[in-house]
């Protein structure tokens, strides 16, 4: 296809999927100013990762090399260098044979679909030339072995995500297996442009690589594998949690699950020192984009508005508005992971932990991941045996007083007569003194510790799947101390 203005270029690229490189001669260039011709760059970098781009270098020519290989690198999120596939410059106007390997290789991984079979419903068409040609360019990027024609690619559809996006495990031949995230462009952009901003310099562990084509997008991540099985991920905080409630619940086997509920509590500690190891550090100072990943009280204030009553005190509301007050002194002092569910954290072995899903990590509260970990044991896998006022008398240990974890066993019997509880007891009061050690680094104190979580509290009240009663307690332990700030 010839085109010859970038709006008929644009047009192409809006109705064709097939579109894998585009040669830009010189005459197309010596009618572009430099802005329309950065404009130029910018619609071929952002339309998709598989096409290759040759450039007639020459008069025409008013963006330099560098600057063209920098709109790649930025549009498409790139870690490193841009491949050396995907963009060259020639002084030559005329194409050579040799050149063609360049198309001919982004032309393969387009269409290499083709021989894909699918569920219907499970992938759009769009999604699956993607997800097809960015697992075989990952694996022919790495590849020693036989010709990838050979190879079989397997995937695996995951459940358990709370975003729009799908997620599938990926096997093609002998490559290890990698863990694909399918979502809009713009979704998918962002998430990369946050990982490469807040979590690579300090964990490049999960390596993500972007690609894209149209308005479809796919991450590919290196799977954080299980144990029995490498090609399944590691198993999710959450289910672990599960099963030993379940070890003690059915007495499959007492010895087995008291030792586990042991080996789980050193995990969650450990989940709590890599969050704090996360938080202790300041985000750069020239990013501008909103951060939305603090607990709003706006939903709250509104179902007010409109009559809506909690049952609580009259200082729960007030302590609320001073608890808002005090979070946004420190609102985007530190970097967070900012979506800390028990989902989101993975366990290998008795307690090796990895975090995963960093999709919303940015600027936010020192305290955020940390309390909201704690609170994702609290009003989750705990097993309440015992009254309100029991619970609120806990909470008001664990947060004022900030007992340490052998006073609380020796306080509250009832609630340490269960495994799971033990486990969640050692992960929230570390999560407790490592907020409150890492408020301190960024010129905080324990009040910042209680007004997140006391926000964070009235946040799970209306959360499908929270324990509400247990919310109800912590908000009771803390208002009234929130309330004479």
């Amino acid at each position: 296809m010839v085109v010859e203005t970038p709006s008929d270029l644009e047009r192409v690229l809006a109705t064709s999927t097939g579109v894998c490189g585009c040669a830009i001669d010189q005459s197309a260039l010596t009618v572009l100013d430099t802005e329309a011709q950065v404009a130029l760059f910018t619609t071929l970098a952002e339309y998709s990762s598989f096409i290759a781009i040759r450039v007639h270098e020459g008069a025409g020519l008013r963006v330099s090399p560098e600057r063209v290989s920098q709109i790649l690198k930025t549009a498409r999120q790139l870690g490193t260098h841009v491949p050396h596939d995907v963009l060259w410059f020639r002084s030559d106007g005329t194409i050579q044979g040799t050149e063609l390997s360049f198309y001919q290789n982004a032309a393969e991984l387009l269409q290499a679909h083709e021989s894909a079979s699918f569920t219907l419903g499970e992938l759009t068409p769009a999604e699956v030339q993607l997800l097809v040609a960015a697992a075989r360019d990952r694996v022919r990027a790495g590849s020693l072995g036989p010709e990838l024609d050979a190879e079989e690619l397997t995937v695996r559809f995951l459940t358990g995500g709370r975003s729009e996006a799908k997620l599938a495990t990926v096997v093609c031949g002998n490559t290890p297996t990698f863990v694909a995230k399918i979502a809009p462009k713009d979704r998918a952009l962002d998430e990369m442009l946050r990982f490469r901003t807040f979590v690579q310099p300090l964990n490049d562990e999960l390596s993500p690589d972007c690609h894209l084509h149209g308005e479809t997008a796919v991450i590919l991540f290196r799977l954080v594998r299980g144990d029995s099985d490498p090609s399944t991920p590691a198993e999710s905080l959450e289910d672990r949690l599960h099963y030993v409630w379940n070890e003690q619940w059915l007495q499959s086997n007492p010895e087995e699950a008291e030792q586990d509920g042991v080996f789980l509590g050193m995990a969650l500690m450990r989940v709590a020192r890599t969050l704090a190891e996360l938080n202790s550090n300041a985000p750069p100072s020239n990013w501008n984009r909103q951060s939305f990943v603090n607990p709003p009280a706006t939903h709250l204030d509104a179902l007010e508005r409109e009559g809506f009553v909690w049952g609580l005190n009259d200082s729960a509301a007030s302590a609320r508005r001073a608890a808002a007050e005090r979070v946004r002194r420190m609102e985007n002092s530190a970097i967070v992971h900012g979506d800390l569910h028990l989902r989101n954290v993975l366990i290998r072995g008795e307690s090796e932990v990895r975090l995963i899903d960093y999709e919303a990590s940015g600027p936010g509260h020192p305290a955020l991941d940390l309390v909201r970990f704690e609170l994702a044991l609290y009003l989750g896998p705990v097993r309440q045996f015992e009254d309100e006022a029991s619970s609120v008398a806990f909470q008001r240990a664990l947060s004022i007083d900030r007992a340490p974890l052998d006073v609380l066993r020796s306080s509250f019997r009832g609630f340490f007569q269960c495994h799971v509880n033990s486990a969640c007891a050692a992960g929230m009061t570390a999560a407790r003194d490592a907020a409150i050690e890492v408020l301190e680094k960024h010129g905080g104190d324990a009040r910042d510790y209680l007004a997140m979580k006391f926000l964070v509290a009235w946040q799970n009240l209306a959360l499908i799947g929270s324990q509400t009663g247990l919310a109800r307690a912590v908000i009771l332990a803390t208002a009234e101390e929130i309330a004479t700030w």
